[in-house]
Parts: C-alpha cells; structure tokens; sequence
C-alpha cells in the first residue's frame, strides 16, 4: 500500500464530494470549488473577448462555464477513485494474462465502473475490492445523474431571467408590483447561480443589466418602492456585503457578470 497516494485520492474524492453535494444539493456556491472555476472560466472568456470574437463568448458563455463545472465534478471523483485503486498494489487482476496491472488500467477500471460501460480488462482481485467496485459505480451513478438534474434547474433560471430582461428591456415590469417577480428570481439564483454566467446577444436582454436597470427605475422612484427593492438587491449571489449606496456596487456586479463592456453613460447613471 502507498500511503501518500490513498491520502490524495482520499482527498481529492472527499473536495469534489463535499463540492458537489454543497452545488446541487445544498444549492450555494460560496466558497465552493466549481463556484471558483466557474468564476475563473467567465474571466477568461471576458479577457479573451477584449481581443476579439466578444459576439461567440457571449453565446457560449454558460455552456462552457457549466461544461467547466461538469467536468470538475465527473474527472475529480474518476481520478479520486483511480489513486485509491492504485494506492494497494493488489486491487485489481488482469483476467487470464496475469499481467501486473498499471497506471492506465487502475483509470480504465475506475472510469469503467463509474460509467457502467463494460469492457474493463482488469477485475477485483477479491470479494472487499468488489464492494468498493459497487461504491464507485452507485457514486457515479449519483454524480451523472444529480448533474443532468441540477442542469435543468439551471436552465429554468435563465429562463426566468430572460424573461424578466425581455420585460425589463420592453419597459414593462413596474418596482412596486413585479417585486414577488425580482424576489422569485433572485432566490432561484442563489439555487442556481450559475445562471448568471449565461448571456444573451443583446446586453439589454442579459440579466445582469436588466436587474441594473430595473434598480435604476426604483431608485429614480423612490419610497418605498425602492426601499423593498434594495433588500431584495442585496441578497444577489456574488454581490460584495458592503455599507451605502447599492447602485455602485451593483453596476460593478453587473459588469463582472458580463462578456461585452457596459455603456459607460448607463455604469455612470447607475453611480449617480
């Protein structure tokens, strides 16, 4: 047994396991390890675009950003299993040729029973590893399945949220009644924030500038309206916890969560 590869693939088993189960069942993204990727992902693509091809990133933003998370979620947990596997010499049995298993093959297992496609060349090489075997499988079974779900609660977001932009920009959502609307929309956002990395062709139908600009409306009418708004405003996912006005912070938020530049005439209305 290597002691060192068993810890690491302990470790890194249990850092995509806690990940996922915080993401899709405990539905936050704060301080979580796909929330970061996801993060790092959108910066890129919005660097990228400074140089060129903005209109593709923006159409393609939430799928790689979500194709990203994925990925981190079903590698992390084959290659967790795959030390451990590798980490007892013994594990695994070659079939007929007797050959001493590799690298390659403890990956090949592992991927085989996680997937549940067949066709492995290796075999548990006793009744416990056997057990172990069906952990792996019920694992990815959990991790496939658990993320085609949480994907279509991401996609009923953007849905919501396109529809509140597609309102927003027509100029027909009104602070005072569309508020149980804004805060449906935010709350389905802290379920599924990866939403927000999802954009639109036109900046006035993303959601970010459709909520920067449904504040500016209530804040341009005041009272109590805007006073109920900026509550809801202040609970958005990612949004800095800072004392004083919101609509700075807020157009900043809108701009993180944006692949084009916004119009620096509406980023200074928002800071008026």
């Amino acid at each position: 047994m290597d002691p060192i590869v068993l810890i690491l693939g302990l470790v890194v088993l249990a850092a995509v396991t806690l990940d996922f189960l915080a993401v899709t069942v405990g539905a936050t993204m704060r301080a979580t390890l796909t929330g970061h990727v996801g993060h790092l992902v959108f910066m890129g693509m919005r660097a990228a675009a400074r140089w060129g091809g903005e209109a593709l990133f923006t159409r393609v933003s939430g799928v790689v950003v979500m194709s990203a998370v994925a990925t981190v979620w079903i590698v992390g947990t084959w290659v967790g299993w795959s030390l451990i596997y590798g980490s007892f010499a013994g594990s695994l049995a070659m079939g007929p040729t007797g050959v001493e298993p590799e690298a390659p093959d403890f990956a090949a297992h592992t991927g085989h029973l996680l997937s549940t496609l067949g066709g492995a060349r290796t075999a548990p090489s006793a009744a416990p590893w056997g057990i172990v075997g069906v952990l792996v499988g019920v694992n990815g079974m959990v991790v496939l399945t658990a993320s085609v779900s949480f994907l279509l609660s991401v996609r009923q977001t953007v849905q919501a949220g396109r529809a509140f932009a597609t309102l927003q920009d027509l100029e027909a959502l009104d602070p005072a009644e569309d508020l149980p609307r804004l805060a449906e929309l935010v709350a389905g956002l802290h379920a599924a924030p990866f939403a927000l990395w999802y954009a639109a062709p036109r900046l006035d139908r993303q959601l970010p500038a459709a909520i920067l600009g449904f504040a500016r409306d209530s804040h341009a009418r005041g009272g109590t309206a805007w006073r109920r708004v900026e509550v809801v405003l202040r609970d958005l996912p990612h949004l800095p916890q800072r004392d004083g006005p919101l609509l700075p912070v807020l157009a900043a938020w809108a701009q993180a969560h944006t692949i084009q530049r916004m119009d620096e005439g509406e980023v200074r209305a928002a800071d008026a």
